[in-house]
């Protein structure tokens, strides 16, 4: 009989995170349809015909976009590579000069 009431309970936990499970899915899924609808807005889309392809596609246009940016001015930070301006050729002459150069 506690074998019963084990399995018992164990279908009565499993049913309730089941339960719980859907509710949170529901929920989240409740709260990406706001979330993309205020985004799709605020591009300018109207909700009612919304293209999920065009909103993936702007959206990976931008993040694109962004990371690009951030990638450039991290490297542009970077000043290990600058060693020192140009001298001048020891001859008089300007750079180049004493090289060969006709400028």
């Amino acid at each position: 009989m506690s074998t019963f009431a084990s399995a018992e309970s164990w279908s009565a936990k499993r049913y309730a995170r089941l339960k719980k499970k859907r509710r949170l899915k529901k929920a989240f899924e409740s709260i990406v349809a706001m979330e993309t609808s205020s985004e799709v807005e605020r591009l300018g889309m109207p909700v009612d015909s919304i293209d999920m392809e065009a909103v993936e596609t702007a959206l990976k246009r931008k993040m694109l976009e962004k990371g690009a940016r951030a990638l450039e001015q991290n490297l542009n930070a970077d000043k290990s590579d600058y060693a020192c301006p140009s001298l001048p050729c020891g001859c008089g002459g300007g750079e180049g000069a004493g090289l060969g150069l006709e400028l």
